[in-house]
């Protein structure tokens, strides 16, 4: 009658304990499902972070190349555009150097970048539904080492653009110079040209108001008696020994001089007073003693008149000095050789 009490008393003790196990697999169940979670959570966080410094070295990588490629087609251009336009070739050569050397930088560091682009893009796109893929995925991001480029073009670029502002400083400053020069020139010639135009026209003017002789002066009075050919005697001086008229050149005491009455510097004497020995040359050179003395150019014969018919309105204006003569003692011959003077 007692053992039945005493099963029935057990009964209760084992629905307790199986209770209690089937909590402790509960909770068991919690705990492992807790513990994943936090894993998956610590995992994409280590994830986030990797990549987010990824990409800020990727962007600040990518900005370096750029502006070192920019950079670099500047240089280019300045060097292309200051072929022949520099004093000395120090600031080209140096710059030339510089692009030499960071043009396999450049190259070189674009090339690490498409790698990298590439490599990144496998990681984004790989599916990642785990701790261990998220963790995988961190390790990937950390063998990924985006690296930029810098170099120094600007400094170099900018000594080549003041070398070509120097040259075409210098350049200007030599154009004006020569234009200064030019215009210096013309003025003078200008002025020149003016003060001989002033002093024909003031001996025309000379001339038209004082009267002219009805005649040239001719061989005159003991002509006939002379050879007709002269004497030529080699000579190179000439004695202006007086002014006056047909008198003093009838002396035959050398040249005499009738500017005052023919109105423009001539200078006459006998073709057999020594006249016919005057060179008539243009080139060679005489000189005269007493009046107008100096050396003279001869500028060869100007004027041959009849001296019979014509008269000293014939005579050019603009000649610094004439050597008259009547050719073979013949008035209708008579020669006028002009002269400037040299020293």
């Amino acid at each position: 009658m007692h053992a039945p009490l005493q099963l029935r008393r057990r009964f209760p003790i084992v629905g307790g304990a199986l209770i209690v196990a089937l909590l402790a697999g509960i909770w068991a169940t919690d705990t492992a499902a807790t513990a994943s979670t936090a894993q998956m959570q610590t995992a994409e966080s280590a994830y986030s972070e990797a990549l987010s410094t990824v990409l800020a070295a990727r962007t600040t990588a990518v900005t370096q190349v750029t502006e070192a490629r920019a950079d670099r087609t500047t240089a280019t251009g300045s060097l292309a555009s200051s072929a022949g336009t520099v004093l000395r070739p120090e600031a080209p050569d140096a710059l030339s150097a510089a692009v030499a050397l960071a043009e396999p930088l450049v190259v070189g560091a674009k090339r690490e970048l498409a790698a990298g682009g590439s490599a990144l893009t496998l990681i984004l796109s790989t599916p990642k539904d785990s701790p261990a893929a998220y963790e995988a995925a961190t390790a990937s991001l950390g063998q990924l080492h985006p690296v930029g480029v810098t170099v120094d073009l600007a400094t170099p670029t900018e000594a080549v653009t003041a070398a070509v502002l120097a040259w075409q400083d210098e350049t200007a400053k030599q154009a004006a110079a020569a234009s200064a020069k030019l215009a210096a020139t013309q003025a003078a010639a200008a002025k020149a040209a003016a003060t001989k135009a002033a002093k024909a026209a003031s001996a025309v003017a000379a001339a038209a108001a004082s009267p002219v002789p009805s005649t040239i002066v001719g061989p005159g009075p003991t002509a006939a008696a002379a050879p007709s050919g002269g004497t030529k005697v080699a000579q190179t001086i000439w004695d202006v020994w007086t002014a006056g008229g047909q008198p003093e050149i009838d002396a035959c005491k050398g040249a005499v001089d009738l500017t005052a009455q023919y109105k423009v510097p001539v200078i006459v004497e006998h073709w057999f007073c020594g006249g016919n020995a005057f060179p008539t040359t243009a080139g060679a050179t005489v000189t005269l003693t007493g009046l107008h003395a100096g050396l003279w150019r001869v500028d060869g014969v100007v004027l041959t008149v009849n001296a019979t018919t014509q008269n000293t309105s014939v005579l050019p204006v603009d000649r610094e000095l004439m050597f008259q003569t009547c050719n073979n003692n013949t008035s209708t011959t008579t020669i006028f050789i002009a002269l400037t003077k040299v020293g």
